[in-house]
C-alpha cells in the first residue's frame, strides 16, 4: 500500500509526568491530532532512544514517534505552519509531519526588514 495522508486542523499536548507504567512504554509527550474534532493520528515524543517504537497505522490514525529531542523544532512547525499533515508510508513505515504549500524563501527575513 503508499503512502498515507491526513490533514489535521488543531491539536492538543498532554505532558505526562511520574513514572512509567510497571509493563509497557509511555510517552513523554503525546500530541494527538485532529481534523474537524476527530483525531486523525498523533505524536508522540519517547525519552527514551531505546522506547522509540515504529510508527503506524492503527484504527485509521496515523501514529509517528520521534525521540523527545525533535519536540522543540516540531511544535514550532505546529505553532508557525498551515496546512499540516501527517504521512505514513504503511510498506516502510517512514512517517511524517508535513507541510503541502511552497515557502517562499526567507518569508521569515522579510517580515523583519526595516526600511531605509
Amino acid at each position: 500500500m503508499p503512502s498515507i495522508i491526513k490533514s489535521f486542523d488543531s491539536y492538543k499536548i498532554y505532558h505526562f509526568g511520574g513514572r512509567k507504567p510497571l509493563e509497557g512504554v509511555m510517552a513523554t509527550v503525546w500530541v494527538p491530532c485532529f481534523h474537524h474534532g476527530k483525531q486523525v493520528g498523533s505524536l508522540n515524543f519517547m525519552y527514551d532512544e531505546s522506547d522509540v517504537e515504529n510508527n503506524d497505522y492503527e484504527n485509521d490514525q496515523i501514529i509517528l514517534f520521534y525521540h523527545i529531542d525533535r519536540f522543540e523544532e516540531i511544535v514550532t512547525t505546529l505553532r508557525y505552519e498551515a496546512p499540516l499533515f501527517l504521512m505514513l508510508n504503511t510498506d516502510s513505515l517512514e512517517g511524517a509531519l508535513i507541510t503541502k504549500e511552497m515557502e517562499p524563501v526567507g518569508e521569515e527575513e522579510a517580515s523583519h526588514r526595516f526600511s531605509s
